[in-house]
């Protein structure tokens, strides 16, 4: 994700910031700005960086993935597949659905018109609605079933708001799959 005067990568067991501090087009300053992420897996790892509208990062995590991450305010962990939101102005790191709480491998936080979070889950189960369970440290959703099943994999989900696109259809999510 582009932010901050430079970019955001998540990488292995780190969330980085690259910047380019010369103007030659490659970075030459690299800071680890969190690490401890797991590697449980190699397809498990954190991804899918996305700004949130309210300015923080977020990050999803896989099932075999088991983090802790030193942040301002103390240790935070996750266990399985999760999400993480970090906010690079207070330094404040949220973790929720610890545990798969929200799937096996969950990609994909995206919002709605609303600045409502929604998350797509890549094995297919479901794609969730976030907002009842979005509290710091929260282990699941206050509910068992996600919005949809998509049917077999899943890589992806967006909200279709562009003027590309017929009204009747803006506003609808649609996710792209695989089996």
């Amino acid at each position: 994700c582009l932010g901050h005067g430079g970019l955001y990568v998540t990488y292995n067991t780190q969330l980085l910031h690259y910047k380019d501090t010369n103007g030659d087009g490659k970075a030459d300053d690299k800071e680890i700005i969190l690490e401890g992420f797991g590697t449980g897996d190699s397809h498990h790892t954190i991804n899918t960086t996305i700004w949130g509208p309210n300015g923080k990062l977020w990050i999803s995590q896989g099932y075999n993935s088991y983090s802790y991450i030193e942040s301002i305010d103390g240790v935070k962990s996750l266990s399985g597949g999760s999400t993480w939101r970090y906010d690079p102005r207070t330094l404040q790191l949220d973790n929720f659905f610890n545990n798969n709480g929200v799937g096996g491998n969950p990609r994909t936080v995206i919002f709605d018109q609303d600045d409502q979070p929604f998350l797509n889950d890549a094995p297919g189960d479901a794609s969730h609605f976030l907002t009842p369970g979005l509290q710091p440290g929260a282990t699941k959703l206050p509910y068992d079933r996600g919005l949809f099943k998509n049917g077999g994999k899943n890589s992806g989900l967006c909200f279709l708001d562009s003027s590309h696109f017929p009204e009747e259809h803006r506003g609808k999510a649609v996710g792209g799959g695989y089996y």
